[in-house]
C-alpha cells in the first residue's frame, strides 16, 4: 500500500500484515521526486507519482512546476527512483515542434 504525503513531499509505503495491520516498508517514507505529490499510480513493480508543484493551474508564479517521477518497487517494498524519468509540463502548454 502506497500513499502520498503532500506536507512532506513524500510517498509512504506499507506492507499489509495477515491481521490487517500496516507495517512501514524499509526506507519509508520516500521522496516523491517533486513538490506536493497529489496522486500515484501502480503498474506491477512501477510506481508513478504526480507532483502538483506550488503553482496554481494556469499560473506562472511559484517555484516548483508540476512534475512526474517514476520509481521501481523493489521486492521488500522499497521505492528506487528511476533517474532521468521526470516529466514536466511544457511551459506554454504547446507541444514542441518536430
Amino acid at each position: 500500500l502506497y500513499v502520498t504525503n503532500e506536507g512532506s513531499n513524500t510517498i509512504a509505503g506499507f506492507a499489509i500484515q495477515s491481521n490487517g495491520s500496516l507495517k512501514a516498508v524499509p526506507g519509508s517514507p520516500f521522496p516523491s521526486g517533486g513538490v506536493e505529490p497529489a496522486s500515484i499510480g501502480l503498474d506491477g513493480y512501477l510506481l508513478l507519482a504526480a507532483n502538483r508543484g506550488d503553482q496554481n493551474p494556469g499560473a506562472t508564479t511559484g517555484t516548483h512546476k508540476p512534475a512526474y517521477a517514476s520509481f521501481l518497487i523493489l521486492p521488500e517494498g522499497r521505492c528506487f527512483r528511476c533517474l532521468g524519468s521526470s516529466l514536466r509540463r511544457w511551459p506554454d502548454r504547446r507541444r514542441p515542434r518536430r
